[in-house]
């Protein structure tokens, strides 16, 4: 086995999701929990051991238990794979020689990084160090708390991690591909990209690796006074949040802290606030949105209280509320920052902070009234007009009213005002123009014309008023035949379900419908597709089930109960109703061929049709059970 199926077969995966959430016996099979990727009160998760599966009829989130783990601890396949099977003591088969030079490559830059990692630790205690760890003290960050952060201090020499990681084998050509050393020009050798500065390692969100490096200057004249690792292969700054890798374990329950530095999230983390994350180095980013949504909703903005930290934070709002989260704004005062407050006034003072944070658009529309106290009806319409296009793109209705209420409660405007005012783009105003039916007519038998020689029926000659009429017959029968075929699937698909239910469940009546069925019988693309699959794995039906393109099908299908009446059709009744259908269908296309022959006067064709028609006819066998006579 290939080490998917391996982690399938090993790992139980409603003992792996109880780590999680608190799972109920709902059958013989079957576990209930509320779901861990949105919040309900009723539950609607299931898990299922013996079909390897989880599914939730609320946000409709499913798979098998390496989805699981990608979408809870937010990581790419792989990494979940690796996950998986470092906790369950599962090997690691080698990758095959293009992957493990790739892998290989991957290793090295992470062995580059962890390197650098322990020379700076090992530096911050040593007599060169002194600089920074008075920094620390001054800070009010205890040697314990910067141990568990991992910090570190680069010396001020110009290549002391250079000239340690050549001596130990790295080319010069590495060391600049992870932003640990530049290259000197032409001069040759290399120099370090961090110097006489205190350290901060940004681990990957599971914290296995360290991805880069934030360096803060210990003197005056370093500049600038913070420096982060560039672009590689392994960091991308718009797409990292740091402390992620500790915060997420308390993401759910608290929510996330979002800060400007690295030095608030440590300071913080002193005075017992453990969920706060920072960008390193940019403003946050859509793809920062991304990656903390998919930990929690819950979501506070701790930037600057001065006017630089306002506006980030505005700006910062503005993503989240696009996603459908009103973030909250922690207002700092005194123009202080989270790590300048929380030491001045302690853990207990953030936590009131926090419980008075403020919606996106009442923090912004209370700074507007503050700044401008006297604000007449004219500035506060053109406040309402510049939130307008933040509001229509809000998509969540429940964020759309409350959006509507804080502007009404704030600027003393009714509801109904402020609904207009917010509303939809304003429709054109008419013109005054007449109507020129003459006009309309024609441009619809144009479109008629082109939609009928589209589907090739026939070749409509222009102009006449008879050749309109005609256009409009055969545009009438062509919906007419469009909604009898969508009618046909529709009926053919509770079938196909149930088909498809029982080659994935029942081996017996694998073993029938293979030797008897064919893949046309299927009206759906998609479930034909997904036949094919398991008639070709007979045997193992467990890899169709937990094929990347299908899994989360069997998994919505596979949690749902049959219904009375589907357990009770036998599987000689549901292969032979499933044949019915696609006789059906067929009887049906070439009832439609017969009346074109007749048209163009095909005597020919029409008896060759005819006779097919009665073959077709009496392959029809009467049935009852699902879709079928009552």
């Amino acid at each position: 086995m290939d080490l998917k199926e391996t982690i399938l077969e090993r790992v139980n995966i409603a003992e792996l999701i109880g780590q999680f959430v608190t799972l109920q016996r709902a059958g013989i099979n079957e576990f209930k929990a509320c779901c861990p990727f949105h919040n309900e009160k009723t539950p609607s998760f299931t898990v299922n051991p013996v079909k390897r599966m989880y599914y939730c009829f609320g946000c409709k989130a499913g798979g098998n238990v390496i989805d699981f783990v990608m979408a809870r601890e937010n990581l790419d396949f792989r990494e979940a794979m690796e996950w998986l099977a470092e906790r369950h003591g599962i090997e690691i088969p080698q990758y095959n020689p293009g992957q493990k030079q790739e892998k290989s490559a991957r290793q090295r830059m992470q062995e580059l990084n962890q390197a650098a990692q322990k020379f700076y630790a090992g530096k911050l205690s040593s007599p060169d160090g002194e600089t920074a760890r008075a920094y620390l003290q001054k800070r009010g960050i205890e040697p314990e708390l910067a141990a568990r952060f991992e910090l570190g201090y680069a010396p001020k020499e110009w290549n002391a991690l250079s000239d340690l990681l050549l001596s130990k084998g790295a080319r010069s050509s590495e060391l600049d591909t992870v932003s640990l050393a530049r290259p000197r020009g032409q001069g040759g050798g290399s120099y370090d990209f961090f110097r006489h500065r205190l350290i901060f390692p940004i681990h990957d969100v599971l914290g296995r690796s360290v991805l880069g490096f934030g360096g803060r200057a210990l003197s005056d004249e370093d500049n600038p006074k913070y420096l982060n690792t560039g672009a590689t292969p392994l960091y991308e700054k718009s797409k990292v949040l740091y402390n992620l890798n500790r915060a997420r374990s308390q993401a759910r329950d608290e929510g996330i802290v979002v800060t400007e530095g690295y030095m608030d999230v440590i300071g913080l983390a002193q005075h017992g606030v453990g969920n706060a994350v920072a960008t390193c180095g940019t403003a946050l980013t859509p793809e920062h949105v991304s990656l903390i949504r998919s930990y929690t909703e819950r979501v506070y903005l701790a930037f600057d209280g001065d006017n630089a930290g306002r506006s980030a934070a505005w700006k910062a709002g503005k993503l989240f509320l696009a996603e459908g989260i009103d973030a909250r704004v922690v207002v700092i005062p005194g123009g202080m920052d989270p790590d300048d407050f929380v030491r001045e006034r302690g853990g207990a003072a953030w936590r009131g902070l926090l419980s008075e944070a403020r919606g996106i658009v009442q923090f912004w529309l209370e700074h507007q009234l503050s700044a401008h106290p006297d604000a007449d009806l004219t500035m506060r319409r053109n406040w309402i007009g510049e939130l307008r296009p933040l509001y229509l793109g809000v998509r969540d209705e429940l964020l759309r009213e409350e959006f509507r209420r804080q502007l009404a409660g704030l600027l003393l405007l009714r509801p109904e005002v402020v609904s207009q005012l917010l509303g939809s783009e304003q429709r054109p105003r008419a013109t005054g123009r007449p109507v020129d039916k003459q006009r309309m007519a024609q441009d619809r038998y144009r479109q008629l014309q082109r939609t009928e020689k589209r589907k090739g029926l026939v070749n409509i000659r222009p102009g006449l008023t008879e050749d309109m009429e005609e256009s409009e017959q055969l545009h009438r029968r062509g919906i007419t035949e469009e909604a009898r075929n969508r009618a046909a699937l529709q009926g053919s698909l509770p079938v196909e379900r149930e088909v498809l239910r029982r080659l994935a469940d029942d081996e017996m009546f694998r073993f029938m419908y293979c030797r008897i069925a064919q893949p046309e019988w299927f009206a759906s693309g998609l479930h034909r597709e997904i036949y094919a699959a398991l008639a070709a794995e007979q045997e193992q039906p467990q890899r169709v089930l937990h094929d990347d393109r299908w899994r989360g099908f069997f998994a919505e299908l596979l949690s749902r109960p049959p219904s009375e009446e589907e357990a009770a059709v036998s599987a000689d009744m549901l292969i032979t109703r499933h044949g019915n259908l696609f006789f059906e269908r067929r009887y049906a296309e070439l009832l439609r061929e017969l009346e074109v022959a007749e048209r163009r006067g095909n005597l020919e064709l029409v008896q060759e049709l005819t006779n097919r028609m009665i073959d077709t006819k009496k392959r029809i066998r009467p049935v009852q059970g699902i879709g079928g006579t009552p």
